[in-house]
């Protein structure tokens, strides 16, 4: 089985770094891979050094037939079996020419607040895509039934693996990793603000933030002055910081 993924995102994030996890176990199991994206060089060789085919792509303007006719000649050459977008961009270019080519296309979507409620989302999710992928119970409940049929979601965890046995800890200090976009969004401002109100009370915690976002500057600012908490910016290989 050969699966194509459609990646447009702009930043390295969670979606990127679940691509490149999954990718290792695609190729174990004998799937052959794709994976179109930006041109984020950090991103396609890590894709390559995974094991999958790394093809940098500019998606254009959304439904325009000449991006629609660019995908479908990229699809003609890839031959898939099967395609995996992210949220809705990739839909509105590949989604379009997997309908003509009869490939179909799952949706990976891994928060309920990622779908605008709009007409453009209804259209995409009722006709271009055949299921979506979510990585909760808690995301498929929140996904509003007028923008997603309930039967075509399916639920799958992203799957982690845990050690079976946590490393020696030579001090009592608790550190506490944040791993994400540093974004509103993600209520990363919320997070400090309770971090603070820990340190107030007196409790021994030591807290990094690794990750890149439009409040990085304010909020690394604002907490230069805490030697408790640290933001290491964008790391895409932050495993050095977990192991501490």
């Amino acid at each position: 089985l050969k699966v194509l993924f459609a990646n447009s995102t702009k930043s390295w994030g969670g979606v990127k770094s679940w691509t490149i996890r999954l990718i290792r176990e695609l190729n174990a199991h004998g799937f052959s891979v794709t994976i179109v994206a930006r041109s984020h060089q950090d991103f396609l060789d890590r894709v390559r050094k995974a094991g999958a085919v790394a093809v940098p792509y500019n998606f254009g303007w959304d439904y325009a037939p000449q991006s629609v006719i660019k995908a479908i000649i990229l699809l003609r050459q890839e031959k898939p079996d099967l395609i995996v977008t992210n949220i809705s961009k990739e839909l509105r270019t590949f989604g379009v020419a997997a309908r003509f080519l009869k490939i179909p296309v799952i949706a990976r979507l891994g928060n309920e607040a990622d779908l605008r409620k709009n007409f453009r989302t209804r259209f995409d999710y009722d006709k271009l895509v055949s299921g979506v992928l979510v990585p909760a119970h808690s995301v498929k409940r929140g996904l509003p039934v007028d923008l997603v049929n309930p039967n075509k979601i399916r639920v799958i965890h992203s799957g982690t693996e845990i050690p079976s046995k946590l490393p020696d800890r030579e001090s009592k200090t608790v550190h506490i990793v944040y791993i994400g976009k540093i974004s509103e969004l993600k209520g990363v401002n919320v997070q400090l603000k309770a971090y603070n109100e820990i340190l107030r009370k007196g409790y021994d915690i030591r807290v990094s933030l690794v990750g890149e976002g439009p409040l990085l500057g304010q909020l690394s600012h604002e907490y230069q002055d805490n030697k408790h908490i640290c933001f290491h910016g964008l790391l895409t290989e932050p495993a050095h910081i977990l192991r501490e």
